[in-house]
């Protein structure tokens, strides 16, 4: 499938969205969801969390 991107007139906007749509920006965001996922789990383990709540503060 391939998506035809349309880039807004404005130059604010239009820097905006080649982050956004640049490759490296959605591997970080993937990255940083199964970074919190990860975190989220171990705060699951009642030992592991007591051990170490202040990194997860």
């Amino acid at each position: 499938m391939t998506e035809s991107i349309t880039f807004s007139k404005s130059p604010f906007i239009r820097s905006i969205q080649k982050i956004v749509f640049h490759k490296a920006f959605t591997n970080t965001i993937i990255l940083l969801i199964m970074i919190n996922a990860i975190i989220v789990g171990l705060e699951t383990y009642p030992n592991l969390y007591e051990s170490y709540k202040n990194w997860f503060l």
